[in-house]
C-alpha cells in the first residue's frame, strides 16, 4: 500500500509499506522497475521517481518460503505525478500588503500550499517589477541593494510584483521544480 496515495511524486522520497501476511519482512523482495527502492525499516521503503520516464510505475512483490518456494503476486500500478505549482510568496503569502520598510526586510519563498509533502523549497534567484519603473534581478532570496533604492519611489498603495521566481528543492538538485507563481505585495505604506 502506498503510505501517501496511490500516486508517486517526481522530487520526493514515496513512502510504501509492503507486508504478505504468513511471511517477515525479510522473506519479502520488492522490485521497482526504472525507480530507486530505498528500504528504510521493515517492510518500509521510499521510492525515487525522479529520473524516471514514464507515467506510471509498477511494485512488484514476491515471496520465498523458507522451503524456498517462490510466490510472485500481481504488480501493483501507481500514477507518476510532478509536484505542484509552486507559490512564490512574501512572509508566507501570495499576495499580501505591508508597509515597505518590512517588505524590504522580507525573504522571497516558494510554498506548495495544501501538498502531502512537506518540502523545503530554496529561492535561488527572482525578479522585482516595479510599477513604472524597469524589472530588477535579484540573486538569492531577499531584496539587493539597488532594489531597495528603487522601492523608495513607490507611491503607498502600488502592487509590486515578485516574478520568475527560480526555486529548488533543498537537498534535491536533480529534480526541477515547476515555474514558480508570481507573488504580489500592496504597500500599505512607507
Amino acid at each position: 500500500s502506498a503510505t501517501k496515495m496511490n500516486v508517486m511524486y517526481r522530487g520526493v522520497p514515496n513512502p510504501i509499506t509492503v507486508s504478505v501476511p504468513g511471511f517477515k519482512p525479510s522473506e519479502i523482495k520488492v522490485l521497482t522497475p526504472g525507480a530507486r527502492l530505498r528500504q528504510v525499516g521493515p517492510g518500509a521503503f521510499t521510492v525515487d521517481v525522479t529520473s524516471f520516464k514514464g507515467r506510471q510505475v509498477a511494485i512488484l512483490v514476491s515471496t520465498t518460503s523458507p522451503s524456498g518456494q517462490v510466490q510472485t503476486f500481481p504488480k501493483k500500478i501507481y500514477r507518476v505525478k510532478e509536484i505542484p505549482t509552486p507559490l512564490g510568496a512574501v512572509r508566507g503569502e501570495n499576495e499580501t500588503s505591508m508597509p515597505l520598510t518590512n517588505f524590504k526586510i522580507s525573504k522571497i519563498s516558494a510554498i506548495l500550499k495544501d501538498f502531502e509533502f512537506n518540502l523545503d523549497l530554496e529561492v535561488s534567484s527572482f525578479a522585482v517589477k516595479i510599477p513604472g519603473q524597469r524589472q530588477y534581478k535579484v540573486r538569492g532570496n531577499v531584496l539587493d541593494a539597488k532594489v531597495k533604492k528603487a522601492l523608495n519611489r513607490v507611491p503607498i498603495g502600488e502592487t509590486v510584483q515578485i516574478r520568475d521566481i527560480k526555486a529548488k528543492i533543498k537537498g534535491n538538485s536533480s529534480y526541477r521544480v515547476p515555474k514558480v507563481i508570481p507573488a504580489s505585495v500592496i504597500i500599505s505604506s512607507k
